[in-house]
């Protein structure tokens, strides 16, 4: 995996842990929430050899398990996804910027029952997305 596409999964990492993170996701909820990223992200690439998973995926949910292994607060992540958004909006294509709307919301969807407010962090992405999208070329 090229090192711009590295980062840019990683920052996918930071904002669907912000989503997950502000939908209160419990760790015995863990595993339900990783497979709904993998089941979401198969990417249009094979996977390698036989892997699990794809390289994207695993990216993701590793960064999503070393900001939770940090107790990195949701806010905290979905700054960091946002900085790098700002610098690297080229890197985020439509296709891409939908597949991380499509399972953020997901998420929400999935893991609502405890909370039932809307997701800040889902909303936030979606201006973010939207005014990224509107801006003249």
């Amino acid at each position: 995996m090229k090192t711009i596409d590295r980062e840019v999964f990683e920052q996918v990492g930071n904002v669907l842990y912000a989503v997950a993170t502000d939908q209160h996701v419990q760790p015995i909820e863990i595993g339900e929430l990783k497979m709904l990223i993998s089941d979401h992200w198969h990417s249009a690439t094979t996977t390698s050899q036989g892997a699990p998973v794809s390289e994207e995926t695993h990216c993701i949910l590793t960064t999503m398990d070393t900001l939770q292994g940090a107790s990195v607060s949701a806010s905290e992540a979905f700054r960091i996804f946002e900085n790098f958004l700002r610098v690297r909006s080229d890197v985020f294509t439509n296709e891409l910027k939908q597949k991380v709307i499509k399972v953020a919301g997901a998420i929400t969807r999935i893991f609502s029952e405890d909370n039932e407010a809307p997701n800040q962090y889902l909303e936030k992405t979606q201006e973010l997305f939207h005014l990224e999208t509107s801006i003249p070329s």
